[in-house]
């Protein structure tokens, strides 16, 4: 169930999204779920690279993954091309401190729907992640 928060618009409601979440800083993946739970998201599984990313999102097929550009033993680009072509349906959200118009680029013609800017601005997340999983 989701916390009961002040003004929160999904309170007492289902959840409706999944979401796998995928960062190697425990403090920002926490952040990001606590966002993202807040929405009215569940989170279904938290990965520390991209490789964990990417077998999470085969096992739960969650409606969106957010992936972080840097990871240790896959980065974000590479999980992002194998959860594309494994679950297409998954839309798929870059995070990144780093935006640069070529990785923007890159990772659109990869299959990305958006990006987060680190550092997080909740109201900015709660904006594209929505935009995301209506369209």
């Amino acid at each position: 169930m989701i916390a009961s928060r002040k003004n929160n618009p999904f309170e007492d409601k289902p959840y409706r999204a999944r979401a796998v979440i995928a960062d190697d800083s425990v403090t920002l993946r926490r952040l990001l779920t606590a966002i993202l739970t807040h929405m009215g998201v569940e989170v279904v599984g938290e990965a520390y690279d991209g490789k964990q990313a990417a077998e999470l999102v085969s096992e739960h097929k969650p409606d969106i993954a957010c992936l972080d550009f840097e990871m240790p033993v896959m980065n974000g680009l590479e999980a992002l091309k194998i959860i594309h072509n494994q679950n297409a349906s998954t839309k798929v959200v870059m995070i990144t401190a780093l935006a640069s118009r070529e990785l923007f680029i890159r990772a659109t013609n990869a299959g990305a729907k958006g990006y987060i800017i680190k550092p997080f601005h909740p109201d900015k997340v709660t904006q594209n992640i929505s935009r995301i999983l209506a369209g």
